[in-house]
Parts: structure tokens; sequence; C-alpha cells
């Protein structure tokens, strides 16, 4: 991993107990994503800053335990939203993380929303597009679709190149053109331990290989990816460990992007509710 490779940590988050979807969605939006951006500048800040906002979901299952009730799910299952990082290269993430800001503003106010057990995180490359044309769209209704490779590898890029073209054969065979765009995200090595912050390095929870985030045409394309999923499943094999795979269903929304000169707005939350 090059020193000058842009990078994105995406974390998986649950809501902690006494919070309604609603009350955790408004503040982990309308509260932390204001405190996100430091009064120092931009390098105290992510580069740019998403947070995902979950309707549906799809979780791994779990063997079934002799003697123990069906139907269970893992601790970390039932998560509500997602965070998505991007930062310039590791200094700016270092920096970013390490910093007073974080420390003592950002790290303390998780305690206000989220169930810090159930959290998970991947340092990954920033997505590109390997399907469709259409721009990102800062609001769109998508479909991340958490792939763990088979041995665990440390790193997920070969696995996208090779894996990629075989999701898009299977949205072109049964997706019914409700999916416009598909880009890929593939774990990184985690030299620092920097994802242990947001929860991960657990064994007890799946260090996912790649994302693959699916643009969809409306929440009532939900069906649709989920053929798609057993389509690319059945495709592949043994190449994934399927019974780990997992799909969020969720509306984003722009937190902040210093790229383009966005500053955080409340009006840009996702809008799940009347």
């Amino acid at each position: 991993m090059s020193e000058n490779q842009s990078l994105k940590l995406l974390a998986i988050v649950r809501r902690k107990s006494g919070l309604t979807k609603r009350e955790f969605f408004d503040y982990h939006f309308q509260q932390h994503g204001l405190k996100s951006e430091a009064p120092s500048g931009g390098e105290e800040t992510p580069w740019v800053y998403y947070q995902t906002h979950f309707f549906d979901n799809v979780f791994p299952v779990p063997p079934q335990i002799a003697e123990g009730p069906p139907n269970g799910n893992y601790p970390f299952s039932l998560c509500d939203d997602m965070t998505e990082l991007h930062f310039k290269n590791m200094a700016h993430l270092k920096h970013v993380m390490t910093s007073a800001h974080v420390k003592d503003v950002v790290g303390p106010d998780g305690l206000h929303f989220s169930d810090f057990g159930a959290a998970n995180a991947i340092l990954t490359t920033v997505e590109h597009r390997i399907y469709g044309d259409e721009a990102i769209n800062d609001s769109a209704t998508t479909a991340d679709y958490f792939v763990l490779i088979s041995g665990k590898p440390e790193s997920g890029i070969e696995h996208a190149e090779k894996l990629g073209p075989i999701l898009i054969k299977s949205v072109e065979s049964v997706g019914d053109g409700q999916i416009y765009r598909i880009d890929a995200t593939a774990k990184l090595p985690d030299p620092t331990g920097i994802v242990k912050y947001f929860g991960a390095g657990d064994p007890s929870k799946p260090a996912y290989t790649l994302v693959f985030k699916m643009y969809m045409k409306s929440a009532s394309t939900v069906p649709t990816v989920r053929k798609v999923q057993k389509h690319f499943e059945d495709t592949v094999g043994d190449g994934i460990d399927s019974v780990f795979s997992m799909v969020l269903f969720g509306k984003r929304g722009l937190v902040l992007d210093q790229a383009r000169e966005i500053k955080f707005d409340p009006s840009r939350q996702p809008v799940l509710f009347e």
C-alpha cells in the first residue's frame, strides 16, 4: 500500500439501547455529523464523510447450536447505519484519528448513540465504479454487499478484480435494469490497527474482504438485489464464504466533502420517515 494512496474507513454501527431508529438517525447525522468538522481546519477533518441509514438488511446465518434456540443472529448483526470516512492518504488518516478533536470530542460522543460491542470496521480502498455510467448521487438508495473471501486474505484488491466482472454478469442476467451502478471497495492491510477504534479486530466479527455498493432505482429493488446475490453466490461457489454474506439496504447522505468545498448541512440527512 502506497503512503500516498487515498483510503476509506468503513464502519458499521448499531444503535445503543434506549433509542428508537429515528432518534438514533437524527443524533448520528445532526449532532455527531456536525462534530466531525474540526474547528482547527481540514487536516483534522475527514476528506469526505457519508452516512448510510438502513431501512432493510439481510445478515449472516449462524450455525445451529445443538440444544440451542433456532434462528439466532450473530452479536454483530442488526446494524442500523454505516459511516464512510475518506482520507487523502495514510498520513491524513493518522493525523485525524490521533487528533485532540477526535480524542476529546468525536470519540466520546459515540457514547450517545452507538452499541460499541456490535460495531465493526474495515480499512479499504476508495470505491471505484465497475458498472454503469451515472455519476455518484449523494442521496442515493444503495445496497452494500459485504463479501468475505475464503481464507480471509489481508488485501481484497485482486479479489475485487476477479469477482467484480462476475457480479456484473449477475446484474445483467437477473437485475431487471433496477441496478444502475456498482462501485467496488477492497480491504487493505491495517498495520496501524486503526480499525480497532471502531470495534474491529474481535475474532468473532468477520473481517470482510470486499464491499460492492449497488445503486438501486428505489427501495422496491430489494427483491431484485437478493436475486442478484443468489445468482452471484451460486456462480462463485466456494470462492467466497457465503454464510457470512451481508447486504445492507439504505439511503445515503453526504455529511461533508472537502474536495468539493461542501460543509455540513443538516438538511442532507437521509429521509426514511415521514
